[in-house]
């Protein structure tokens, strides 16, 4: 299954300062001692206004900041700073404001072109939320513009959202259909700086990305978030980039820098699309391939299908390890998983469904080992629940059956049979079938649709069943099929089976391989060759009895033994780390039922054997799991009693290469050269830790500017080379001298 998500982000942000000037100017402070270690950054970074400023509002701004008193600039920057929260991580903050009342979170759900239920399609939301934001620069002493800059050219704007799914919904199979190309489609955001509370005309543009990697599941399986951020000019291309006016952009925060701080007010936009076609089902249906909720909309309680947002702003995250500087890779803080709640509007779901089912008791002939209802083993024979097949027996018209003898209506959340209304909040439960009448002697299917009334005067439609029904005479007796134990490696499945079953299916995986006439090993005794047919214990084997018309009358299924001369094998191939690596695969013996995946000792998923498109191999995802060649990854066999009986250590790799880097002479060299092997794409300067510049290099040379970062030899200085990926490739450290 695949999710569609389609989204649209705008993000505006007001930013006001007020600002005193009962000191002397910036233009003075040159001619004092007091400020010749603090004039210099505010002249260098006036230099760069000079060059930005092209409209008339632009340099309006800049001829104020020119008679700001710099001491007055540090006393607001103090009375400014906003209390409460991890400053570390990024210098332009975000506080949601769900309570405003321009908040709303719409839901809708579209039916599929030739949909097979009315849930089968695409559910679509939109959401707006208040925010509000603050600039806050880390030095009171010097212009904070560079700075903010940095964390907007990093995509270091904006918060972590956390959606709560209905009841039993599975949020990593809700991930899975998420259509991320669609979702980041033409997103972006902007904010308006205001100055002394009067808005100047100066609108600043952002991107916007719902970040797939930063995906966190939540305590609960039906809860994942993920942060929504501005995009990272490292990631996008030049004209990407460029199509958000980033000089605009670049003048604003320059400016804002002189005030080393500003407040703000916006919004933040978002869409989303979910694909429920390739939903792969709820975390609490035990059906057979999840049959009931694969496939279409998730069930909700009441049929009333909403999602609860939770959004995560800056008084919830913290740095971490990892979160300096990066918005994506911040964590929540224990205990606020769940600030800022909205809940979206509902849509019309599904909490009852068909299952037809003799409601006399007399064909339900076969079995479930996962009952609907609790207690009830018997069911109708079938393909599924919602296809089930029904062979009237001698002196049996189903045209004078009662019309309702075959319908079953059942509550998936409480498994209770609900066909007769007045239980819970469901009033009455209406049914009908058509054709109302079959012919004799030939399968007939009757579909059977209805609807839910709800005690609130809503209705849902339920999802539809078919029965196959052949209205025929038959021998009233009772129909047995018996199959033995197969051991791998026999020629044939045998067994018994009752008079009125004329020949011998037998279906591997589905597929119908072989029929046999009945009666060819004996009296009641069959046997059918199998040996072709069945090479592992996780075949699934079933033997059909048929009727004298071909009709399928009873079915059983085979249990498959190991072969005593069958050694015991599994194998891993090499897993490359990467975003196009989905999958750890390899290949395994016919003894082998399923294949379990993990990583650091922890069971993260589980496969069937021979999903690979060939006999004795498999794949098992692990993209969300495996992340570093220190990873310990381990492949473990289980046979079909889901006992371990092979295992295997899966080699992981990662693309590796060198990178060479100059001495750097401070108050001499400017920039810092050298070369590099491997795949690398982007090379990054860090100082202290933290990334000052970066170049995306041509050849196998790079340069990289640092003097305005490269002040002092106590600093550590490292160039790290990444890949397209973001993965880092190499790194050096630099030699600082005098």
């Amino acid at each position: 299954m695949k999710l569609k998500l389609k989204r649209t982000v705008k993000i505006l942000v007001g930013l006001s300062v007020a600002l005193s000037s009962s000191l002397s100017p910036l233009s003075a402070l040159a001619a004092t001692d007091e400020s010749s270690s603090i004039q210099p950054n505010y002249a260098k970074e006036l230099e760069k206004l000079e060059k930005m400023a092209k409209t008339p509002q632009e340099k309006q701004i800049l001829e104020t900041l020119k008679k700001i008193p710099e001491k007055e600039l540090e006393k607001n920057t103090k009375q400014a700073y906003a209390k409460g929260y991890d400053k570390s991580i990024t210098s332009i903050s975000t506080t949601a404001k769900p309570e405003n009342k321009k908040t709303e979170f719409t839901l809708r759900f579209d039916k599929k072109p030739n949909a097979k239920n009315a849930y089968d399609g695409e559910a679509s939301g939109k959401i707006n939320i208040p925010i509000s934001g603050r600039l806050n620069g880390s030095n009171w002493l010097i212009p904070n513009g560079p700075e903010f800059i940095e964390d907007y050219e990093n995509g270091n704007i904006g918060l972590r959202v956390n959606f709560t799914l209905p009841e039993g919904t599975d949020a990593k199979s809700i991930v899975k259909i998420i259509d991320w190309e669609k979702s980041n489609a033409d997103t972006e955001g902007y904010y308006n700086i205001r100055w002394l509370q009067i808005p100047l005309p100066i609108k600043c543009k952002v991107g916007a990305v719902w970040d797939r990697k930063t995906i966190q599941y939540g305590k609960k399986s039906n809860e994942f978030s993920m942060a929504l951020r501005s995009i990272r000019k490292s990631e996008v291309s030049t004209q990407e980039w460029e199509k958000y006016d980033p000089g605009s952009t670049y003048f604003a925060l320059t400016a804002a820098g002189f005030l080393h701080s500003g407040t703000g007010e916006g919004e933040v936009w978002g869409k989303l699309h979910l694909d429920f076609s390739k939903y792969e089902g709820n975390t609490d249906d035990l059906s057979t391939g999840k049959e009931i909720t694969s496939g279409k909309l998730a069930p909700a309680k009441n049929g009333a299908f909403k999602i609860k947002a939770h959004f995560i702003d800056r008084t919830a995250l913290i740095a971490g390890t990892e979160g300096k500087k990066n918005l994506s890779k911040a964590i929540i803080k224990p205990g606020m998983e769940y600030i800022n709640p909205y809940d979206s509007a509902t849509i019309e779901s599904w909490d009852s469904y068909l299952s037809l089912w003799d409601r006399d008791e007399k064909y339900n002939i076969s079995s479930n080992n996962e009952p609907e209802i609790p207690g009830v083993y018997s069911t109708l024979p079938g393909a599924s629940i919602f296809e089930r097949d029904l062979v009237v027996n001698k002196n049996d018209d189903f045209n004078n059956f009662d019309k309702n003898r075959f319908v079953r209506v059942i509550n998936y959340f409480d498994k209770t049979d609900v066909t007769n209304g007045s239980v819970g909040n469901i009033d009455r439960v209406d049914v009908s079938s058509l054709p109302t009448r079959v012919p004799d002697n030939q399968e007939t299917p009757v579909k059977y649709t209805g609807v839910v009334s709800y005690s609130n005067g809503e209705t849902r439609e339920l999802l539809p069943g078919i029965m196959n029904v052949t209205n025929k005479s038959k021998p009233n007796i009772e129909t047995k099929l018996t199959a033995s134990d197969y051991t791998i490696g026999e020629q044939y499945v045998t067994g018994s089976h009752s008079e009125d079953i004329a020949k011998i299916k037998v279906f591997v995986n589905g597929v119908d391989r072989m029929t046999a006439a009945g009666n060819n090993n004996g009296q009641g005794q069959y046997k059918i060759y199998a040996f072709d047919y069945i090479k592992n214990i996780s075949d699934n084997v079933v033997i059909k009895g048929l009727d004298s018309s071909g009709n399928v009358i009873k079915e059983t299924q085979v249990n498959i033994k190991k072969g005593q001369d069958v050694d015991t094998y599994l194998t891993a191939n090499n897993y490359k780390i990467a975003p196009n690596s989905q999958y750890v695969s390899g290949t395994h013996s016919t003894d082998v039922d399923k294949i379990k995946l993990f990583v650091n000792g922890v069971d993260r998923m589980t496969a069937a054997a021979n999903n690979n498109g060939a006999q004795g191999q498999y794949r098992i995802y692990a993209y969300d799991f495996i992340k570093s060649t220190s990873d310990n990854v381990v492949v473990k066999a289980l046979d079909k009693s889901g006992q371990v009986i092979k295992e295997t250590k899966v080699n992981i790799t990662q693309d590796t290469g060198s990178i060479t880097a100059s001495n750097f002479k401070i108050s001499t060299d400017e920039l810092i050269n050298g070369t590099f092997t491997g795949n690398i794409a982007v090379v990054k300067l860090y100082v202290d830790g933290v990334a000052r510049n970066q170049v995306r290099p041509t050849g196998s040379n790079y340069s990289l500017y640092a003097a305005g970062y490269v002040t002092s030899t106590n600093q550590n200085v490292v160039v790290t080379g990444f890949d397209a990926n973001g993965i880092q490739v190499a790194s050096q450290k630099v030699n600082v001298f005098n």
